[in-house]
């Protein structure tokens, strides 16, 4: 038990044209209930998403599964339309005392521009040469009204790199600062660093894109 509450999963590199983005994961106990999933929608923009259920152990692997059904049925077309839908179809799946945090992105190669929709999780991150900036526009968690209207806030990516976490990384200003420094093809082993030196108190999960360097993925 011991070694599975201290288990780091393999970074997840995700290759997606024009972007350079991962997804890491340290689950606290055995059944964790964070998810990181990035792919291409139907009209060639990037999805990406972090998400957090609430209800440790049993609810979160229980909801899981459904969560991951739901994500590639709703998310399509406008961001805050999708959740909408996403939130609506999470309410009528009634398990007790769960909702899910999570932070939503989507991404166009043509624009350059990275919409950011964040529904309970801590503020997302853009990290690069001119510091740190939070993204302050947020929501409800997902799965607890019906009827909530969901905001974003878009923004042009450029040489930053957009950070997004769960809530068991309490102090992220030192990974702010790995973020902002670390080489192009580099993010995936440099967070990985970071995130296993963390001490653990709950599930840990990042999420990381910025803009390929040209000829990268």
């Amino acid at each position: 038990a011991q070694a599975l509450q201290s288990q780091l999963h393999p970074a997840r590199r995700y290759e997606l044209e024009g972007l350079e983005s991962v997804g890491l994961s340290r689950p606290y106990r055995a059944l964790g209930g964070d998810e990181i999933e990035i792919f291409r929608g139907p009209g060639g923009e990037s999805w990406l998403y972090i998400a957090d259920i609430s209800g440790k152990g049993l609810p979160g692997a229980v909801l899981l599964p459904h969560l991951r059904d739901l994500v590639h049925q709703e998310l399509h077309g406008s961001l805050r339309e999708a959740a909408g839908r996403l939130n609506r179809r999470l309410c009528q799946f009634q398990l007790e005392g769960t909702f899910v945090c999570m932070t939503i992105m989507t991404y166009s190669n043509a624009t350059g521009c990275l919409e950011i929709l964040n529904a309970g999780n801590e503020p997302p991150a853009l990290c690069g040469p001119q510091g740190v900036r939070r993204i302050s526009t947020g929501n409800l968690p997902l799965g607890v009204f019906p009827g909530t209207e969901f905001l974003s806030e878009s923004v042009v990516l450029g040489t930053q790199v957009a950070l997004a976490w769960t809530d068991g990384i309490t102090h992220p200003h030192s990974m702010f600062r790995v973020a902002s420094q670390t080489p192009a093809g580099r993010l995936a082993v440099d967070l990985q660093t970071w995130l296993s030196h963390l001490r653990l108190s709950d599930d840990s999960s990042i999420l990381a894109v910025r803009v390929a360097e040209a000829g990268g993925r």
